[in-house]
Order: C-alpha cells, then structure tokens, then sequence
C-alpha cells in the first residue's frame, strides 16, 4: 500500500515537477555566480570547476528522474524551464560599453 502511494503519479509528478524548480533557481543562481566571477576577473579555475559541477548536478538530476519515467522527467525539465523564466525575470540587463568609437 505505501509502495503504490509513493510511486502513485499523482505523487510523482507534481513533486518532480517542485524539485526540478527548485534545482532551476540553484542551476541558474549557479550560472549568475560563474559569471561574476569570471566578469571580477579573479582567475579561471574556480569558475571552471563550479560550472563542472554545476552540468554533474544538472546530469545527476535528470538522469535520475529518467530512471524513474518519462513523465517525472518531463515534470522535472518543466519545472526546470520555469525556474529559468523566473530567474531571466530577476536578472538585470547588461549594459553595453560605451567606447568612444561607438559615437
């Protein structure tokens, strides 16, 4: 009975659906930190091993939902999806460089 409740769809699905999110507003927080970093200028390794294990992680989850079927996958990549349009909501936008040849 606990095993049918654990695997019911109705379960799985809208929890992959929450812990793709939230792995989402990790991943891309992630990309923001990598990109200050590189942008402070402080050295290429430390961005280097922090988007490594940012795709280990990103290749961790969805592997792992793979194994548990197409539609918590497909929950998972939404959720995913979402967190990203969250996370381009809340970004502010780069501002070009103004060169004096540009005028």
């Amino acid at each position: 009975m606990m095993h049918d409740l654990l695997t019911s769809p109705f379960l799985v699905f809208p929890a992959a659906a929450v812990f793709g999110f939230g792995f989402g507003l990790f991943y891309f927080g992630a990309i923001r930190q990598t990109a200050e970093q590189i942008a402070g200028r402080g050295g290429w390794l430390r961005p280097a091993v922090f988007t490594l294990a940012r795709l280990a992680a990103a290749i961790l989850l969805f592997a792992f939902m793979a194994r548990l079927g197409a539609f918590p996958l497909l929950a998972a990549f939404g959720g995913f999806i979402v967190s990203r349009a969250v996370a381009r909501r809340g970004a502010t936008p780069a501002r070009p460089s103004q060169s004096p040849e540009a005028e």
